[in-house]
């Protein structure tokens, strides 16, 4: 969802609109609310602190289409002293879905 880290326990909907720029978006929580201009909405995400625990509440816009199916993503990671290291890998989807590789393992 336009590079957004997502937490253990993602929640969230789509919205559909029948005018993508008019009116206003008012979410209230018990521990945060929110309330934006619809018009305001983009790729990035608005988010709002609710809290510990990385708690928060955030609106994007999701593309009209997808046009990408794949990502390429380099990253250095730490490698065990001794022994095998296991990476894993994963994906979260557009809906909040979240897939995980099995292990890829670096021997030294």
């Amino acid at each position: 969802m336009g590079g957004v880290d997502h937490p253990a326990n993602f929640g969230g909907f789509d919205l559909s609109l029948r005018d993508a720029a008019a009116g206003r978006i008012e979410i209230a929580t018990g521990p945060v609310s929110l309330d934006v201009p619809v018009a305001e909405i983009g790729p990035e995400p608005i988010a709002r602190d609710a809290g510990g625990l990385g708690r928060r509440l955030s609106i994007v816009r999701l593309p009209e289409t997808l046009d990408r199916r794949s990502v390429r993503i380099e990253r250095r990671l730490p490698r065990a002293k001794t022994g095998d290291s296991a990476f894993y890998i994963a994906v979260i989807q557009e809906d909040g879905y979240q897939a995980w590789s099995s292990p890829i393992y670096a021997i030294p």
